[in-house]
């Protein structure tokens, strides 16, 4: 059975800090054998690098390599979805239906792995977004910098 994923998430840092723009990306799919429990199968598999020792299993077709609740499910050619929750699953019959529930419910999102981050502390203030590196200082007492990445 061919499970295709999709990804909640920020495209940039700003966005994240800001916590606005969110997206869902196709992340391609994992092949497993039809059972009751399919949801969590393809979990464990899209969390491969948190318990293999061999590496990316062959039947994941997907870039990630763990996931939280930030992700949607779908059996290939069927209107059958499911989300990720804190705690289990949530069922839609579309992805459109999928995405703007998770954009509501209230979970962490989490920029792409291919976007460009940088470590330090972040905060808004005044609807913007600014950054500070770690290196210039402690709690907030070296140059906030606004955030364009």
């Amino acid at each position: 059975m061919k499970v295709n994923i999709w990804q909640m998430g920020y495209t940039t840092q700003r966005d994240f800090i800001l916590e606005e723009n969110l997206v869902c990306r196709e992340m391609g799919y994992v092949e497993i054998d039809p059972i009751d429990q399919w949801e969590e199968s393809v979990w464990d598999l899209l969390n491969w690098s948190c318990w293999s020792k061999e590496g990316k299993p062959e039947n994941v077709h997907s870039p990630l390599d763990h996931c939280n609740s930030d992700i949607i499910l779908q059996i290939d050619g069927t209107s059958i979805y499911r989300s990720a929750m804190s705690l289990g699953w949530r069922a839609y019959s579309s992805l459109e239906e999928a995405v703007a529930s998770a954009s509501i419910e209230g979970h962490r999102y989490y920029p792409f792995s291919d976007v460009k981050l940088r470590s330090g502390f972040r905060k808004v203030e005044n609807g913007k977004a600014y950054w500070m590196d770690f290196d210039e200082g402690k709690a907030g007492k070296g140059t906030w910098i606004e955030v364009t990445w």
